[in-house]
């Protein structure tokens, strides 16, 4: 939301402003939230091909895998609209590292699960018939 920081930030959006790694981020965030909704738009039209769902899914974890590698890689994500909030921007410095490495550990553990009923999976044609816990 580069033009409307607000929705992101809310009124922090008043002394901080986003680092410019959001701007390399921003099309490939768009790429998986766009191919996320094609998903699930292609798997109610041919609900039989389930393998093209395992594929989509693995496409759309690496993809997010990839993002967080590229936002691993900087050390600043906000920037104080003046100096007298920089200490308000480095405050949260700390909390950045640790959530990548988080949301890196779940989606990894999640490609091992697609990939594991990617390879389970014959590649017939069968309709899907639920989604994990509540898979019947």
């Amino acid at each position: 939301m580069p033009n409307f920081p607000f929705l992101i930030l809310g009124p922090g959006a008043l002394i901080l402003k986003a680092a410019p790694i959001w701007q390399t981020v921003y099309f490939p965030i768009l790429l998986v939230a766009s191919a996320g909704i094609a998903e699930h738009a292609f798997t109610l039209v041919k609900p039989q091909l389930t393998w093209t769902h395992m594929v989509l899914k693995l496409a759309t974890t690496g993809l997010n895998l990839w993002i967080i590698r590229l936002l691993s890689q900087t050390r600043t994500y906000l920037l104080p609209t003046d100096p007298h909030t920089a200490q308000v921007a480095a405050a949260g410095k700390s909390g950045y590292p640790i959530s990548l490495v988080c949301v890196a550990v779940g989606l990894g553990i999640g490609m091992l699960i697609y990939i594991w009923q990617f390879i389970r999976e014959p590649k017939g044609s069968k309709p899907i018939q639920g989604h994990g816990i509540f898979q019947i």
